[in-house]
């Protein structure tokens, strides 16, 4: 049944968080675990930070008149989970992307003289897509800015406004958002953290 499948809250780098449906031949993940998902024409790489049955999701968003289908976290997929070699190419992806950061920068200010501020750049995991996040009070013409970005990274180039009146990321948030910078789940490898917070860890109730 739809209600008693499992859906895990994989977080990416830049998002609060999406639902996907785990595999069927996969054993349970646990809160940490690194998945390869299915993406915008491709795959990316996330982190579990929450699991619950499909059921218990809909009556939490009604409760909160949040309608499922509506919601900007969809239900996706998870492919498998990420293997070690994936997992070691997150720190040199991570230094792509500052260095996509200092470009978009440099281009938008003294190239193409663009009223924005540019604030981070995440590649899909394939390199199939760069999102740049950046803010501005005034509409703005990307088409020649984009058009560069393409011809320097050979990527589809998404271009993603950010509100600076948003609340900040909570500590969770940050910590995944680490993980996914370095490879490593910070709960499970830092001294100085000796479990993961309440949220991440919801024990599901067994179904019959």
């Amino acid at each position: 049944h739809v209600e008693d499948a499992v859906v895990y809250k994989v977080q990416f780098k830049s998002s609060s968080g999406h639902y996907l449906y785990g595999n069927k031949s996969m054993e349970m993940l646990d809160v940490g675990e690194f998945v390869k998902v299915e993406a915008d024409r491709g795959e990316d790489l996330g982190v579990v930070t929450d699991a619950c049955h499909m059921q218990d999701l809909v009556v939490e968003r009604s409760n909160r008149k949040i309608e499922v289908k509506a919601d900007r976290p969809r239900i996706g997929k998870i492919v498998r989970v990420a293997t070690r070699s994936e997992r070691a190419q997150l720190p040199e992806k991570h230094r792509l992307e500052m260095y996509v950061v200092a470009t978009c920068k440099e281009l938008a200010q003294r190239v193409h003289h663009l009223p924005i501020s540019v604030l981070n750049a995440v590649f899909q995991f394939d390199r199939h897509k760069l999102t740049i996040y950046y803010a501005s009070n005034a509409r703005v013409d990307f088409r020649e800015f984009v058009r560069d970005l393409f011809g320097m990274f050979k990527s589809r180039i998404w271009m993603e406004k950010v509100q600076l009146s948003l609340p900040r990321d909570s500590d969770d948030r940050r910590l995944f958002s680490q993980a996914l910078e370095t490879g490593s789940y910070p709960f499970l490898c830092s001294p100085f953290i000796e479990s993961p917070p309440p949220s991440a860890c919801r024990q599901l109730s067994p179904r019959h």
